[in-house]
Order: structure tokens, then sequence, then C-alpha cells
């Protein structure tokens, strides 16, 4: 755990091995949202404020040490804009959609969705198919927004941005403002 992350199931770690670190309990975490294949109810949903899409990037992303002028830009090209909505202004569509021939992609960093289960949506799996399965929330669905934020955020040190094609438009590296990986 020297780089961070979080751990949202029971995980023997080492922790300190590259100096101070802090263990928090996350009891409001975004992960343990009510998972709708259990049937546990989904908490009202309450579209966010103008400007809270693009801080909580930016603050989710200095929690996990992730420059958040570079997550910011690879999710305002990602599903920060609606290309179908242009006069729409900047992060205010919790749950932008894009279709591809492969799948369909939601949220502010556009988790894709296809192949296996998702066949509605095209022919490959993607990064939406396993933030469903972790969480629960299906694609496009609204409230999920925070917490596809924080899988997003979570997932680019281990990948790196060329996941996210946006990173491409933004001009950004496929590690750049990530933090450093250890050996």
């Amino acid at each position: 755990m020297a780089s961070g992350g979080i751990v949202t199931q029971p995980t023997l770690a080492l922790v300190g091995e590259a100096g101070p670190e802090a263990v928090i309990p996350l009891a409001d975490y975004q992960y343990q949202q009510p998972n709708y294949f259990t049937g546990t109810p989904a908490p009202a949903y309450t579209p966010p404020k103008p400007g809270e899409i693009e801080s909580y990037i930016r603050q989710a992303s200095i929690a996990r040490n992730i420059d958040p002028d570079v997550a910011t830009k690879v999710a305002y090209w990602e599903g920060g804009r609606d290309p179908k909505n242009p006069n729409q202004p900047a992060f205010t569509d919790p749950a932008v959609r894009a279709d591809f021939p492969t799948g369909s992609s939601w949220w502010p960093f556009q988790l894709h969705y296809g192949g296996q289960g998702y066949e509605q949506y095209g022919t490959q799996a993607g990064m939406g198919n396993d933030f469903t399965a972790l969480t629960g929330y299906q694609p496009g669905d609204p409230s999920a927004w925070q917490a596809s934020v924080d899988y997003a955020l979570d997932q680019a040190p281990q990948v790196g941005w060329g996941r996210w094609y946006g990173s491409k438009n933004a001009k950004v590296g496929e590690w750049q403002g990530l933090p450093r990986r250890k050996a």
C-alpha cells in the first residue's frame, strides 16, 4: 500500500513500509452504496449543483495524490462535456452517455459497457462492467456519478490514462499526474 489505495473488502496489507502512512475507516465511502442486485433500496437521488462534479473530481484526485488539473482535463474530454449538447456548460450532466460500435460509456470518466451481460450496448467489455460488478450501480444511473469518479481515479494509477481516449484530446501522457508506482 506504499502508493496508497482504497480497500473495499477484508485485505491483508503491509503498512508503513515506505514511511508513515494513515489507515482511516471510510464508513461512508461511495463503494458501500446500496447494491441493486441484493434489493437494498437506493438513496434518493439529488442532482449535483453547478460546479459540484468538477469540485468532486479535484478533491477525489487530491485524496489519491493525483494531479487534479490532469484528472479534470481527462474527465472534461471524456464525459465532462456533452457533444450532443454543445451549449451545455461543462460538468453539469452526471451521466453523459457516449455510444460506440464496441459499447456505451457513462459518467464523467466514461466507464465503458459491452460484452457478456451487456450485449445490448456492444461487444467489448470495459471498466463499466467491472464497476457494476463491484458496486451494483447500473449503466447510466445518475446517482452513481461520485462512485464512478472514485472507481476511475482508483484505476488510473494502476492502468494509466491510456484507457481513457479523452486523454489524447486532453494531451495527457499515459502516466502524467499519477502517483509513481513502486516495483
